[in-house]
């Protein structure tokens, strides 16, 4: 009974991993993997991974500061667009922006992009060296 309780639990914490870094997974690897048989040029599967992975935090945190401007998050409801007449509003908006939204983005815009780059050479390499054992096959198979 212990044994498969535990069993349970580490399936759990592996479906969670894999769900939590399958979905940044799930566009860069085709996007990197398109890029390599397209052009055959490994950096270029590494720009398009990283820029994948850009345009998602981008996107991200644009649609975070619209929350935070115009549909409120808890604790923030002095940042709303409605109190614009507000004397300090763009200032004390500003200095929120900055500790919520610029230094997150800042920090994971390098994780996207060094992480993008990592992710986009391994997909290549592994497309390059899926082809070179499939050719490899090919040539075993096809002599007399």
């Amino acid at each position: 009974m212990q044994q498969s309780v535990e069993l349970v639990r580490l399936i759990g914490v592996v479906v969670l991993l894999a769900l939590n870094y399958g979905i940044w997974l799930i566009p860069v690897i085709p996007a990197a993997v398109f890029e390599y048989i397209r052009t055959r040029v490994i950096w270029r599967a590494v720009l398009s991974a990283s820029v994948v992975w850009s345009a998602a935090i981008f996107s991200y945190y644009t649609y975070y500061s619209f929350l935070l401007m115009f549909a409120g998050l808890p604790g923030m409801e002095f940042m709303l667009f409605v109190h614009l007449h507000l004397p300090s509003y763009w200032n004390d908006w500003w200095v929120s922006f900055q500790q919520v939204i610029l230094n997150q983005f800042m920090d994971w815009i390098g994780v996207a992009i060094v992480g993008g780059a990592i992710v986009g050479a391994l997909s290549a390499a592994g497309v390059r060296l899926f082809w070179q054992r499939r050719k490899k096959v090919r040539l075993i198979v096809s002599e007399p």
